[in-house]
C-alpha cells in the first residue's frame, strides 16, 4: 500500500486551516483535527472494497485443537487431521484428543460463526464484503456462501469446515499524544513519534517507536490522502460555525473521494458516495 505520513496529513488541514504548524500549532488544535482525520478515514477506508487494504483469507469457525490447552465443558474445537469440529464432554480437558470418546463428541450442530477477531488469526475483521466456498484466488468464479453479520461475529450457511471470507483490513488509527520513553505501554496504546503514529503490539517501556515489533507503524493511504484530509478542514470549520464554508470544502472532499474511487475501481462511483460521507 502506498502510503504518506500522518503528520504530512496533519500539517496540510493545518496549513489550509491558517496555521503554522512550526508555529503556532496548540495541541488542542493538533487533537481536534486528528480526531477528524481518524473519523473520517474510518468512513472512506469502509465505504468501498478498495484493493490495496481488502484482502480473502480462509478462515475456520473455532481455534484449532491443542494438548496444551485445556478445555472447558462443551468447549468446541477443530481438528485438521479430521477435518471436523469437536465439543468437550468433560471439564477439566486437557491433552484428550478428540478422537476419545470419553472427553469429546462430534460438535454436528455447531454454530458457524466466525469471530471478528480469532485470537490465532493475524488480521481482524472489518469490512466483510463476501463469503465463498472456493479459494477467490486460484478460481475465477468462486461459490458465493450465504452469510449474516451477528454480534458474535459472521454467520455463514454452509456444512464446509472453512470458508473464504474476503473484508477490508480495520482502519488505522491516529493520536498527538506523544511518545514517552519513561512510560510503559500496553497492548493497543497509541503513540505519535514524528513524522507517524504506532500502536504498541505488546507491553514495553523505553522501546523507540520504529525500531522493532513493538510497535506497529499507523500507516496512513496515499490514495486517501488528499479526500481526508478536505473532510476534515469542512469538519473543523463546521465546527467553528463556519456553514457556508464548510458546504464549499465538502463540495471539493466529495468529488476528491469520487476521484479517488474511480482510480481504485471505476464501479464504485455512484450517486450515494457523497452522500454517505457528506453532511
Amino acid at each position: 500500500m502506498r502510503t504518506v505520513t500522518f503528520q504530512s496529513v496533519l500539517n496540510g488541514v493545518a496549513t489550509r486551516m491558517g496555521l503554522e504548524p512550526a508555529a503556532n500549532f496548540q495541541l488542542n488544535q493538533a487533537a481536534a483535527l486528528t480526531e477528524y482525520i481518524t473519523d473520517r478515514l474510518a468512513q472512506a477506508w469502509e465505504i468501498a472494497s478498495w484493493p490495496e487494504w481488502t484482502t480473502s483469507e480462509q478462515r475456520q469457525f473455532r481455534a484449532s485443537w491443542s494438548n496444551a490447552t485445556t478445555y472447558a465443558l462443551a468447549a468446541e474445537v477443530y481438528d485438521p487431521g479430521q477435518n471436523a469440529y469437536y465439543r468437550s464432554i468433560q471439564a477439566a480437558n486437557l491433552n484428550h484428543l478428540v478422537t476419545d470418546t470419553a472427553w469429546w463428541t462430534p460438535a454436528s450442530d455447531l454454530d458457524t460463526y466466525i469471530e471478528h477477531e480469532q485470537s490465532w488469526e493475524s488480521h481482524k475483521l472489518g469490512v466483510v464484503w463476501a463469503v465463498y466456498l472456493d479459494d477467490p484466488h486460484t478460481i475465477d468464479r468462486p461459490r458465493l456462501c450465504s452469510w449474516w453479520e451477528g454480534p458474535e461475529g459472521i454467520w455463514v450457511q454452509t456444512s464446509m469446515s472453512k470458508v473464504w471470507i474476503e473484508f477490508s483490513l480495520r482502519p488505522p488509527v491516529f493520536t498527538t499524544t506523544a511518545w514517552d520513553s519513561t512510560v510503559t505501554y500496553a497492548l493497543d496504546d497509541l503513540v505519535y513519534y514524528a513524522p507517524n503514529c504506532y500502536k504498541a503490539t505488546g507491553t514495553s517501556t523505553g522501546v523507540t517507536p520504529g525500531t522493532n515489533g513493538s510497535w506497529q507503524q499507523q500507516s496512513f493511504p496515499y490514495t486517501l490522502s488528499r479526500p481526508v484530509k478536505l473532510f476534515a478542514i469542512a469538519d473543523a470549520l463546521r465546527e467553528d460555525q463556519s456553514l457556508d464554508k464548510a458546504s464549499a470544502w465538502d463540495a471539493q472532499s466529495g468529488q476528491a473521494l469520487l476521484e479517488a474511487l474511480d482510480r481504485a475501481r471505476p464501479a464504485y462511483r455512484t450517486a450515494d458516495t457523497f452522500n454517505v460521507l457528506g453532511t
